[in-house]
């Protein structure tokens, strides 16, 4: 497959190029710990395997709301005034997920201090 010359000046996602270059790395024998990109150095847990099978099997195929499901949204709402006594409104916690490159929300929704405003 031919593609645009244009795809020359796109730089790559350094991360992983890291990752490659440190699973190369652990091919030679090399003892390496992996920082690069948060994946962790296990399977996933059989019980989180065997929800998303059920899930799947349950018809939950389709895209979530924008802001996330709503009883998530609620149990971390719940969270957050068992853990610091934060009342805080289910309406205004946002569950999306992990992108590369920076956060395009209007703040930062992963700080605390977003839950205190």
């Amino acid at each position: 497959m031919k593609l645009s010359s244009r795809m020359d000046g796109v730089a790559p996602f350094q991360v992983m190029a890291i990752l490659e270059r440190a699973r190369a790395l652990q091919a030679e024998g090399r003892d390496v710990i992996h920082l690069e990109v948060g994946e962790p150095d296990f399977a996933t847990p059989h019980a989180i395997v065997e929800a998303g099978r059920q899930a799947l099997a349950d018809g939950h195929t389709f895209y979530t709301a924008a802001q996330g499901l709503p009883q998530l949204r609620e149990a971390i709402a719940g969270f957050y005034q068992q853990r610091y006594g934060v009342t805080v409104d289910a309406r205004r916690i946002i569950v999306t997920r992990v992108r590369r490159g920076p956060c395009r929300l209007p703040c930062p929704c992963w700080s605390i201090r977003m839950i205190r405003c």
